[in-house]
């Protein structure tokens, strides 16, 4: 009998009857049928994760430019996408696990974050953000 859920309910169809029980989360049997269809449709269900131990790397500072790197999250779904923020916004997004954030003010207090996004919508921001000071001077053109 196919299910799912529409608008927070869950829905069971069947020829002759729809079931529709308000405020169900669904029984076991139903969220391992969905779980297997996100491995079979290839989304997910998980947010992406990283380990506690997970560090974001500053490999660069310069006076206006600052290169991050992080190890890759973790999901079911490969295709992730990150977010990189600074001071709390977006400021960028990449497939990749490094990201070069430009445009910076010279000796200027930042704070650096990632977040992952995977197809489906779930996102994780990175456990740990990373505050940075760029380099006094002039601007590289």
């Amino acid at each position: 009998m196919p299910f799912g859920i529409i608008a927070g309910f869950w829905y069971s169809f069947s020829a002759s009857l729809l079931l529709v029980t308000p405020g169900h989360t669904g029984t076991e049997q139903q969220k391992k049928y969905a779980r297997k269809n996100d491995r079979v449709n290839n989304v997910s269900s998980l947010k992406p994760t990283w380990h506690k131990s997970d560090l974001l790397k500053i490999t660069k500072v310069t006076a206006d430019n600052v290169t991050l790197e992080w190890p890759p999250a973790n999901n079911n779904n490969k295709n992730i996408r990150y977010r990189v923020l600074v001071n709390s916004v977006s400021v960028g997004e990449s497939f990749d696990t490094t990201f070069i954030v430009s445009n910076l003010e010279p000796g200027t207090d930042y704070t650096f974050s990632v977040l992952a996004e995977d197809e489906a919508g779930n996102s994780t921001e990175f456990p740990r953000a990373k505050k940075v000071r760029t380099r006094k001077g002039k601007k590289e053109k």
